[in-house]
């Protein structure tokens, strides 16, 4: 009679023992999704990425509920100037089912007339003007790659019309405006 409830006990606790391993074993989640109206000068300075809008209609206007991944799930096209050259970017959006990073979202060019695909990995937000935001852009190319380390990255400033965006993207945290 006492051995079975020793081993009540011991399976009692590697219930537990599992079901705590499985909470710490989540994947991580730190990005929040803020429209475009809501943009203020407490983001200036924050790193960002830019969920651009597919047409004018694409809007945020009678949505219920703001889930990323579906607001993500559209990955839209946008023409900006880089060094006096006008390219051609996709975004490329990386959320998982129990994951999302705002460092694995980034722009790649999508240019075909240039074997070289351009990497936007870094947005800066740098200004707020009527009609545009100003960001600092941390820039590369895919040749620079190698796996996750970036070699060659060129900073170049870039003006956004807010007419062509939907909303950012930041860095989830305690501190975040």
């Amino acid at each position: 009679m006492r051995n079975k409830k020793v081993i009540q006990h011991l399976i009692g606790l590697l219930v537990c023992l599992l079901f705590n391993f499985s909470l710490y074993s989540q994947g991580v989640w730190n990005i929040r999704y803020t429209p475009l109206e809501s943009i203020n000068r407490d983001f200036i300075g924050k790193n960002i990425r830019i969920d651009f809008k597919a047409s004018e209609n694409d809007t945020l206007v009678n949505k219920s509920r703001l889930f990323i991944r579906g607001l993500l799930s559209n990955e839209d096209v946008i023409e900006l100037e880089i060094n006096n050259r006008i390219v051609t970017f996709k975004e490329n959006w990386n959320v998982y089912p129990d994951h999302g990073v705002l460092n694995e979202q980034n722009l790649r060019s999508s240019n075909v007339d240039t074997n070289k695909t351009i990497i936007i990995e870094k947005l800066i937000l740098k200004g707020i003007h009527d009609k545009y935001l100003i960001l600092k852009a941390d820039v590369t190319e895919a040749s620079n790659c190698n796996g996750k380390n970036i070699n060659d990255l060129n900073e170049f400033e870039i003006s956004v019309k807010k007419s062509e965006i939907k909303g950012i993207l930041s860095k989830y945290d305690n501190h975040s405006p």
